[in-house]
């Protein structure tokens, strides 16, 4: 099996056996990314974290120097006292006045999330990185009491988890269910006749091996993969508004289950969808993938502009997708072609353009500075849908 970027089934399996390893083996100590953090990020950070606008009481939570630095009052977080520490002095605070989060919130902790908090600052508080950001480290292959259950080095971490907690590997399944396992996870579709009847036939380990390379090289397996990050851009055949009009988006998704098949690098696969008409002598399908600038922005217009506080009054308006077809960079200025069939207003065009631009920034270069430079819009035109629409037409609009 090839050890592919996006096709990483392998990798995968790896990744689930070495986090059962690593939880098993510190099942006792807090982990601050894997305990701390999502407590944090889901109970605290609206009130005290990265958002100025919704900040309250000038305390970051998200911040490490933050949450142990020196304030006028108590320390938010003393490590290894946390009694002294007004964090768990707040979270178990039974006054109402005083206890955070805030009833008001709905977003009170429970039992376990306080035990954990009080845990990890007992234990000195530890700051860790985003997971992301994190080198991953290498474990040596664990030593397992029962040495003939597993069939490779992974299986020796899965293993080396569950001897830990004392529970017993279930048998293994009969070949049906294996086949259709497998053909349901990696298609998302049953098995064929005369597939089943082949794997049944066989008895050896590496008919298995021989499945699941067939179903990797199937077209079904892109489509399979694609649906999860489909839905995370918000994909649709139709606009999904009150009209729900069609609109032709498809070959961005016959892009991205091409993709998953061709066993696209997901540095590629990131860089095409965010700037691939930037990159040297762009190809068709390059361009096709920045559908993923329409799709997923356009349906997170709204709030990607509040968040840069670009807009001040955003109008309702009908909105229909965007077809770029062209983007060219000249002494600082960001060229933008735009073809539009809708009725829309050119000042919230113009806004949504804005906050594009801030990822086109981001993804052709990621030390810029983020000031928006000037936007020159040109050759953009409104047709009118029907008879009753007062779409405007408009021609070499400009904004310095």
């Amino acid at each position: 099996m090839n050890p592919p970027l996006l096709r990483s089934f392998d990798l995968m399996l790896i990744a689930v056996a070495v986090m059962i390893f690593a939880a098993g083996a510190e099942a006792a100590d807090v982990d601050f990314n894997r305990d701390v953090r999502p407590i944090l990020s889901d109970k605290c950070f609206h009130c005290h974290g990265p958002d100025a606008a919704t900040r309250e009481a000038d305390l970051r939570l998200d911040d490490e120097s933050a949450v142990k630095a020196d304030r006028d009052g108590p320390v938010v977080v003393k490590p290894g006292d946390a009694d002294a520490s007004e964090l768990i002095r707040r979270i178990t605070s039974t006054d109402h006045s005083e206890v955070m989060p805030p009833v008001e919130t709905n977003k009170s902790l429970t039992k376990r999330e306080i035990e954990i908090l009080t845990q990890w600052v007992a234990e000195g508080a530890a700051w860790s990185r985003h997971w992301a950001y994190v080198p991953p480290v290498k474990y040596e292959t664990p030593v397992v009491d029962a040495k003939d259950w597993p069939l490779n080095w992974v299986d020796n971490f899965i293993l080396a988890g569950l001897e830990q907690r004392r529970i017993v590997p279930a048998p293994e399944a009969d070949r049906v269910t294996l086949l259709r396992r497998v053909c349901f996870d990696l298609t998302g579709l049953p098995p064929s006749e005369e597939l089943a009847k082949r794997f049944l036939q066989e008895s050896n380990a590496a008919g298995y091996d021989e499945v699941v390379e067939q179903l990797l090289s199937s077209p079904h397996f892109g489509e399979r993969m694609a649906i999860y990050w489909l839905d995370l851009v918000r994909y649709a055949d139709t606009v999904g508004y009150h009209g729900d009009q069609d609109h032709a988006i498809s070959p961005y998704r016959d892009w991205v289950i091409r993709a998953f098949n061709d066993n696209l690098p997901f540095d590629q696969f990131t860089r095409e969808q965010l700037a691939g008409d930037l990159l040297p002598s762009p190809q068709l399908q390059q361009i096709v993938a920045t559908k993923f600038l329409t799709v997923y922005c356009r349906q997170h217009m709204k709030e990607v502009c509040r968040r840069k506080n670009i807009v001040r009054s955003m109008q309702q308006t009908e909105c229909e997708m965007f077809r770029l077809s062209g983007w060219e960079r000249q002494s600082g200025v960001l060229n933008v072609t735009i073809t539009s069939s809708i009725r829309i207003r050119p000042k919230t065009s113009i806004l949504w353009l804005r906050s594009l631009q801030i990822l086109m920034t981001k993804a052709t270069s990621p030390t810029a500075p983020m000031p928006y430079p000037r936007v020159a819009i040109r050759n953009w035109t409104c047709r009118r849908r029907n008879n009753h629409s007062r779409s405007p037409t408009c021609k070499k609009k400009w904004l310095t």
